[in-house]
């Protein structure tokens, strides 16, 4: 819990709040935005992650099949906000380096 305090101070001080922002964090939201998305794009998240919740990640995906955009997708069972089982993090990285290997 003192990890996800720490990322909320920090998202406080850097971004503002969220409450009274709230049309400052819809500007730079991507899932505010996906219809202007016009590249592939990789989503990855731990499904147990206790700081952004997956359903952010699922929506997303959702609407990126929506709009059809390319995307590639990996929700990684018993893994929180990134990568601590080794397996995992190898996945992860052979994933990315395929993605991009496959769209630059």
């Amino acid at each position: 819990m003192l990890h996800y305090n720490r990322l909320l101070l920090w998202d406080r001080l850097y971004l503002g709040d969220p409450q009274r922002e709230a049309e400052k964090y819809d500007r730079f939201s991507p899932g505010r935005r996906v219809d202007q998305i016009t590249m592939p794009i990789f989503v990855a998240h731990g499904k147990d992650d206790t700081v952004v919740h997956v359903g952010e990640s699922k929506r997303l995906i959702r609407d990126l099949k929506k709009h059809e955009i390319e995307h590639e997708a990996l929700l990684i069972s018993g893994e929180g906000h990134g990568t601590a089982n080794l397996e995992n993090s190898v996945e992860l990285y052979e994933r990315i380096e395929a993605f991009l290997a496959q769209h630059l």
